[in-house]
């Protein structure tokens, strides 16, 4: 399976912010391509809609790494399938995040997981939010968090 095919597949994973279907492997479209990237534009097929552009970032496996080989022949043998495959290269291949530290996932782990409400919580907080919001910003980050000064820009 080339890795385009594996992108596409992705995306099934997620819905329309339009019409909330499934996407398909064919509303996934390629549109740019580099050596270690592919740009692809997702539109509905059920509603037709634009959902955006997205760069997707790819590592290719070292054709020597047993554990990739191992997934592939299992893929190839069917005992494995494309999410299951796909789960697997995440773990695998897992990209750690260069501002946390290990104290931080520990301290991560201890946290109850991010719930559907919870998200809706903070959306509906973050829209509330009006020219008072930097109290909500702990004293000690306050100086860190830098202000654009919006009276003089022109519309353009």
């Amino acid at each position: 399976m080339d890795t385009f095919s594996v992108i596409r597949h992705f995306f099934t994973r997620m819905s329309c912010r339009f019409c909330n279907e499934s996407f398909h492997t064919d509303d996934v479209h390629l549109i740019g391509r580099g050596s270690n990237y592919f740009v692809v534009a997702i539109h509905c097929h059920s509603c037709g809609k634009h959902n955006g552009d997205a760069a997707v970032g790819v590592e290719h496996m070292n054709a020597t790494d047993a554990a990739a080989e191992q997934l592939a022949q299992q893929f190839d043998s069917e005992a494995l399938s494309l999410d299951d495959l796909i789960e697997a290269m995440a773990r695998r291949f897992a990209v750690e995040d260069p501002e946390l530290t290990p104290k931080d996932f520990e301290r991560f782990a201890l946290k109850d997981t991010i719930q559907d409400n919870d998200v809706l919580e903070a959306h509906e907080f973050i829209q509330k939010l009006d020219s008072g919001w930097m109290q909500w910003i702990p004293e000690e980050l306050r100086s860190s968090v830098v202000l654009e000064e919006t009276d003089n820009i022109q519309p353009s």
